[in-house]
């Protein structure tokens, strides 16, 4: 009877044990199917914020680069109407030098020289105009020594004549302390512009544009 009884148990026992063994197996197996849908579900979250990421980080570029363009552009304004040629003073008349050249806007601005973009009234074309002053506070010698370095630019310039190098047309007395040098307009933004419009630019093109620096050296 004993004997009879403790089969029975044991056969019981081990049914339990085996459902247990099959319910533990399906919840495993139910398990791992939502680890990986949870997996995959932040996949495609990880992927959607890469991009909103890299989106981003273009949109920061852009506005970079026109905050850029901007502080160029009000800087040139502001320059732009002190001066003596294009400024608020001479406005809305146009100054023209020596009956010819017709000043239109001021192009850039350094510590004793402006250039401005022109229109040359004989030729019908756009030139760019450079005006260099001498500083009245400057005793002498340093005048000398402004113009003498000036006028030796002036003549090498010249002399010069190559594609990469950008042309001289013409030379002008203004009045006593400033003249002008009147030079080819090159359309475009500087490199400096350039690199911050379009960022790292392929090796190719980087190397196209040493070598017409190197040619233009070189000559």
């Amino acid at each position: 009877f004993f004997f009879k009884q403790k089969t029975a148990y044991e056969m019981q026992r081990g049914l339990v044990g085996s459902e247990m063994c099959i319910r533990d197996r399906k919840t495993g197996e139910n398990e791992i199917m939502e680890c990986e849908k949870q997996h995959e579900i932040l996949s495609i979250k990880f992927t959607n914020l890469t991009k909103e990421e890299s989106k981003l980080k273009e949109e920061i570029r852009q506005l970079d680069l026109e905050k850029t363009l901007f502080a160029y552009e009000y800087y040139r304004f502001k320059s732009e109407e002190h001066c003596k040629y294009v400024g608020m003073a001479t406005r809305p008349h146009y100054e023209v030098l020596q009956k010819r050249y017709l000043l239109l806007s001021l192009l850039g601005k350094g510590g004793y020289s402006e250039v401005y973009k022109a229109y040359d009234l004989e030729s019908n074309i756009e030139v760019a105009c450079k005006i260099l002053h001498v500083d009245q506070k400057w005793d002498e010698a340093r005048k000398k020594n402004y113009i003498r370095h000036a006028m030796r630019e002036k003549e090498i310039h010249e002399s010069l004549t190559h594609p990469k190098i950008v042309k001289q047309y013409d030379t002008i007395p203004i009045d006593d302390i400033s003249f002008g040098i009147v030079l080819e307009l090159c359309d475009g933004p500087s490199l400096d512009i350039y690199l911050k419009q379009h960022g790292t630019i392929p090796e190719k093109e980087a190397r196209m544009i040493i070598w017409q620096i190197l040619v233009g050296l070189k000559y």
